[in-house]
């Protein structure tokens, strides 16, 4: 395998080789800190070389390495699903990595299942993190996702499912039935707007021109301005409420804005005819904000779920206990513990990766990223393990 990877770098690499009877050429991309190691390389070595050192042209395309922090680090491998940032937009991973860790959280939000989830994911790195190349890696963010299982599930109060008779320890108490959990659903829109609006910012902070920031700007917007009305209208209805007229005002006055902004500067056409025509058009898909709003309901969904889950097979556990008796019952009911647990435990780590990383996928990176660079890898020899 190494040997076929290895000849078919060679073939790649020659591409770019000219060569004559005495002379030939060779060009490629290093990354600029390396510059230095690489000529005092060549002068060591005493060889026959004369190298041009250059900057990118604005018309050449690069490759991308990534070079990011001990947390951040963790989560390329499942960014680079999505693709790599060119050269020349901004790195989403700073972005992507915290929230996705969030999401994830809030998904699974078990502690239970995330202290198991840790163990397992620690086993694998020790028995086989040196032999597997990139697990390293997957071991990390799969920590790290454990982790914020076992913090949101204490903040929630979930623990395999238990129902616990004292429940004053718990700061959110969102469980079905004796819990509130119109909390987790507010959390969750709210960290839906936190999220679009971080992606709008960043699509304004990388745009060319400002014919292309102001419809960004009229989005985030229209977002806010729909999040003060709304949030009038639940929590500060009462006209001698403190913050009904601010957040009328307030929001009224940005989703005017951005929909003056959306009206007049979602097309850069010189026929103001036209340019008012594809505004309204553009008004009119606003619409889907609405639906990616919406779409952050799913953690409050997968949240629900993975704790109600959880206490049904408590409680069919102990039903079946109740039944049959404790001879043939608690057999019954340990295998139905473990089965449903485990079942529960890797649905939901299925779910909490794959509509945590929708949410960025679709919704936000729609609005800041939309990948496509090339991956810098370095012409080396490649040697594998048996």
């Amino acid at each position: 395998m190494t040997s076929a990877l290895n000849e078919a770098r060679y073939l790649e690499q020659m591409g770019t080789l000219y060569a004559e009877n005495y002379l030939f050429g060779l060009q490629g991309w290093i990354p600029e800190d390396h510059v230095h190691d690489f000529l005092r390389e060549i002068e060591r070595e005493h060889l026959p070389l004369q190298c041009e050192i250059r900057d990118p042209l604005p018309e050449e395309e690069p490759p991308v390495l990534l070079k990011n922090n001990w947390l951040i680090r963790r989560i390329e491998p499942l960014l680079k699903l999505y693709g790599n940032p060119k050269y020349r937009d901004l790195d989403p991973s700073f972005f992507f990595a915290p929230f996705m860790i969030l999401f994830f959280g809030v998904c699974y939000s078990d502690a239970g299942y995330g202290v198991i989830f840790y163990l397992v994911a620690h086993l694998i790195g020790k028995k086989w993190g040196e032999r597997v190349e990139g697990l390293p890696l997957v071991v990390k963010l799969c920590k790290a996702f454990a982790l914020a299982a076992i913090f949101i599930g204490i903040i929630t109060g979930s623990v395999f499912g238990m129902n616990f008779d004292n429940r004053e320890w718990i700061l959110l108490d969102v469980a079905v039935g004796v819990g509130d959990p119109m909390i987790l659903f507010y959390i969750s829109l709210g960290l839906g707007v936190i999220h679009l609006s971080f992606s709008y910012l960043l699509g304004m902070m990388q745009a060319a021109s400002w014919a292309s920031k102001l419809p960004k700007l009229g989005l985030l917007c229209v977002l806010w301005g729909g999040v003060f009305l709304v949030s009038r209208n639940i929590w500060f209805a009462a006209p001698a409420a403190t913050l009904n007229q601010p957040l009328t005002w307030g929001g009224y006055g940005a989703l005017g804005m951005g929909l003056l902004l959306t009206l007049f500067f979602s097309s850069n056409h010189k026929n103001w005819g036209i340019r008012l025509g594809l505004g309204m058009w553009s008004i009119y898909s606003l619409t889907g904000l609405v639906g990616d709003l919406l779409s952050y309901a799913r953690l409050f969904g997968l949240g629900i779920a993975t704790s109600a889950i959880a206490s049904v097979m408590n409680q069919l556990a102990a039903m079946v206990l109740g039944a049959a008796g404790p001879i043939f019952g608690l057999p019954l009911a340990v295998i139905i513990l473990i089965l449903g647990h485990t079942f529960n435990l890797l649905l939901g780590i299925l779910g909490s990766t794959v509509h945590s990383a929708r949410l960025h996928f679709v919704e936000a990176f729609k609005s800041c990223f939309e990948g496509g660079g090339i991956e810098y890898k370095p012409f080396k020899i490649e040697r594998g393990k048996l």
